[in-house]
């Protein structure tokens, strides 16, 4: 299991069921356990620093890495969506 807890930073947490998912079976307790605090991150630079809200218009880029890391620049691609 992997979410969001408040005060989640802790040795005991309690999250809401809505916030907590199943770790999927193609991925690692590692990889899962990073995904909240990038889903927090984003959520924080959207909302805070770029002051996105709602009926605002913004342009998402993203890049992905595969399998090699640290990655060279022959396996670092760039999506456009």
């Amino acid at each position: 299991m992997f979410g969001l807890a408040v005060f989640g930073i802790a040795t005991h947490a309690i999250a809401r069921a809505g916030d907590v998912r199943r770790i999927p079976a193609d991925l690692t307790f590692e990889a899962a356990s990073t995904l909240p605090v990038v889903f927090m991150t984003a959520w924080y630079a959207l909302r805070n620093v770029g002051r996105l809200r709602e009926g605002s218009a913004s342009l998402f880029m993203r890049a992905r890495v595969e399998s090699e890391w640290p990655p060279s620049r022959s396996h670092c691609i760039l999506e456009r969506k």
